[in-house]
């Protein structure tokens, strides 16, 4: 079985390629060339699928030894490490963990392990190491969304152990011997919000931490996010509005989508719309923000705007259903504000022709409806 697996794996990935009237002998003599670490690899995945979980290990260590790439070898050793997990092997585990953590080729790789790694020294009750591991995550990060990834876990794994209250105690101190910490400012409102849930508290930290860093675009998103969750919209789009003029261009979009979003929350159609236009102006070919000037423009009672936008959305979708799902919100619209015979035309096209099954259903639906109130005899779908 093992031998008939190996040759299957060497003649599908291995790009041999045997004439039909190749011999036995002429396959196992080409079989014992020196063969790559990704055919072991391979080989390790098929004894896995069907159960041989010695064999995959015993290919998996064949793969390990024989790749000479680094950050392959890194990833083979997690394949097994999770192959081990998968037995409820967590010692063996967290033993093929640490050697990829050696291999590992980047920063990036060790941050990702280190946190695998901790979640294995947890389960087998090895809590300082648990502790250790997420500590060395948060410092292989490299840069401050990483950063507050690994700190969530690490917050989260001194919740798990009861230890927040002193993790808490230990950063209020800390500002109290030195208010301006920056760090230690952004630290306790990530506590505060993503672990205990009390965005209250995390406001003022983070508005003080502002003050000290005022161009620092991250802060700014993060108390952006906050204000956005306490229903404070003003407060996050004036936020945004410093963050557009930091010149990041590639966030430009996101910024502006923000504010058109902020805007109509906190119901200022008209800066709503402003900010809109601009993001069509950037982005003419973009449907979904002709949606988006569409339901403005309905707020503020535009109606000629309002079809124009759903008609240039229409015109540029790509995709067919999203086509219709737009003709479905325009024949809405025409309903809603008196234009029966425009909205009826539209939903006897999509009756008819809509490529999605769904649409045409729920437009022979409506019209059914729709002749019932005009008292019309009902139209054959």
């Amino acid at each position: 079985m093992k031998s008939a697996i190996f040759m299957l794996i060497l003649l599908c990935f291995g790009g041999l390629c045997f004439p039909e009237e190749a011999t036995t002998a002429e396959i196992e003599k080409a079989s014992q060339r020196e063969v790559p670490a990704r055919y072991y690899l391979e080989l390790a995945k098929v004894h896995q699928r069907y159960g041989m979980k010695k064999e995959a290990i015993q290919a998996y260590e064949k793969a390990i030894a024989t790749e000479t790439d680094a950050r392959e070898k890194g990833r083979y050793y997690t394949s097994l490490a999770q192959l081990y997990l998968d037995m409820k092997k967590p010692a063996e585990a967290a033993t093929v963990f640490e050697k990829a953590i050696e291999k590992a080729a980047n920063r990036k790789e060790k941050m990702q392990l280190y946190m695998e790694i901790a979640k294995v020294y947890r389960r087998v009750g090895h809590f300082e190491k648990a502790e250790e591991a997420l500590k060395q995550a948060v410092a292989q990060s490299e840069n401050e969304r990483e950063r507050r990834r690994a700190k969530r876990l690490l917050f989260d794994f001194y919740r798990r152990q009861g230890s927040m209250d002193r993790v808490v105690a230990e950063l209020e101190q800390k500002l109290k011997e030195n208010p301006g910490d920056t760090e230690t400012l952004e630290e306790l409102a990530q506590v505060y919000y993503e672990v205990e849930r009390k965005p209250q508290k995390a406001i003022p930290l983070l508005e003080k931490a502002l003050e000290l860093k005022p161009a620092d675009s991250n802060l700014m998103q993060q108390l952006a996010s906050l204000y956005r969750s306490q229903k404070e919209p003003r407060k996050a789009a004036a936020l945004y509005e410093k963050l557009l003029k930091t010149g990041d261009q590639k966030r430009n979009k996101h910024y502006f989508e923000m504010l058109c979003y902020l805007y109509n929350e906190a119901g200022e159609e008209e800066k709503a719309q402003q900010y809109a236009e601009r993001l069509l102006k950037e982005n003419p070919d973009d449907p979904l923000i002709h949606i988006r000037l569409a339901r403005l423009y309905e707020r503020t009672n535009m109606p000629h705007k309002v079809i124009s936008q759903y008609q240039q959305a229409i015109e540029k979708a790509t995709q067919s259903q999203r086509k219709e799902v737009f003709q479905m919100q325009l024949a809405n619209y025409y309903l809603r504000t008196g234009k029966s015979e425009e909205g009826i035309e539209l939903l006897k096209l999509l009756a008819e022709k809509a490529s999605s099954a769904s649409i045409r259903k729920t437009a022979g639906r409506k019209l059914s409806t729709l002749q019932k109130k005009l008292s019309q005899p009902p139209i054959q779908e």
